[in-house]
């Protein structure tokens, strides 16, 4: 098991991205209401998953592991479990895929 770092900066983005052998389009946006999520689309840009919160201390994909990812994502803030902030997503809070 590698994780390999998905690459965020604290500025709302859209990407496309190899997870577990597959392409994915990933949007990850700020709410004031419940900070950093993800919506994950096929390459097709059929969505997936969306508003995904970016929490800590679990396995982001745990509750979806019928779609089959091949691995889990996990969002980790240097020395504590807080949640990634506006302004720490990319530096102190980073987001991880490790594959199965």
């Amino acid at each position: 098991m590698t994780p390999i770092k998905i690459p965020l900066l604290n500025i709302p983005q859209k990407f496309t991205i190899s997870l577990g052998g597959n392409n994915y389009n990933v949007v990850c946006k700020w709410n004031e209401k419940q900070g950093w999520t993800l919506d994950i689309a096929d390459v097709n840009y059929v969505n997936i998953l969306c508003g995904i919160p970016l929490t800590t201390g679990r396995d982001l994909l745990e509750p979806h592991a019928n779609l089959s990812f091949g691995g889990k994502l996990f969002a980790l803030t240097d020395g504590n479990m807080d949640i990634p902030t506006l302004d720490n997503l990319g530096t102190d809070s980073n987001l991880y895929f490790v594959t199965a």
